[in-house]
């Protein structure tokens, strides 16, 4: 009995984090879900560098959006396997991942830095870890 409720639990756990999606995979964030635009946003893709942010799959955290920020201004919120991209100006961002709702303030948010620099592209993957959000640089490519 004992090995039973230890193999059902790992087979839930397991179920229970979420996967890195490619971007090709990925769905474009709904305008509904696109708050502002970032200080350094820009139209002319071949004088700017290309920030991706893909938001995991999987049942962890699929009650709650990730409310995307850059440099402090929130961007959008992202649900399972969406993506949100933009062309940033040459510069250093800070970005970050926090879920809304945040009840009772359970989470706190991811953040990173990132430094753009013209014709480079850059992903980052969002999601739910065991410690909470996460909010890093792919390995995935574009595939």
């Amino acid at each position: 009995m004992h090995r039973f409720i230890l193999a059902f639990t790992m087979v839930v756990l397991s179920g229970c984090a979420t996967a890195p999606v490619s971007t090709q995979e990925s769905r474009a964030t709904p305008k509904t879900h696109i708050l502002s635009s970032p200080s350094g946003q820009v139209t002319d893709a071949h004088q700017s560098g290309h920030l991706i942010v893909v938001r995991d799959k999987g049942f962890l955290g699929t009650a709650a959006n990730l409310r995307l920020s850059i440099d402090g201004v929130a961007v959008a919120d992202l649900r399972p396997a969406q993506r949100y991209d933009v062309f940033l100006k040459e510069s250093e961002y800070v970005l970050a991942a926090i879920p809304v709702p945040n009840l009772f303030s359970a989470n706190t948010a991811a953040e990173t830095s990132v430094t753009v620099k013209r014709g480079q592209t850059y992903i980052f993957r969002a999601g739910f870890g065991y410690g909470g959000v996460i909010l890093q640089r792919s390995t995935l490519s574009s595939r």
